[in-house]
């Protein structure tokens, strides 16, 4: 079920909010849920120079893959995300 959010902007931020929106042929609110979701998405996983610093970092690929075999075996704790 949708939810209502309310949020307060400075007047700059709600006319930026809006002149996108309008850009966009969405919306205002349809626009920022668009924006958060965009966001949340991207900074949710590795982009391409992140995940390419992880592939190159020898030491960290052997520890995460240690990390796996140790999981399946169940021993370690697991710390649930925030």
């Amino acid at each position: 079920m949708a939810k209502t959010v309310t949020i307060r902007v400075e007047d700059d931020v709600y006319e930026d909010f809006a002149r996108h929106a309008e850009e966009e042929k969405r919306s205002l609110s349809k626009f920022i849920e668009h924006a958060v979701i965009q966001y949340t998405t991207r900074s949710s996983f590795a982009d391409d120079e992140e995940l390419r610093e992880i592939v190159e970092d020898e030491g960290l690929v052997r520890r995460i893959k240690q990390g796996v075999k140790d999981a399946r075996k169940g021993r370690g704790r697991f710390v649930p995300q925030i």
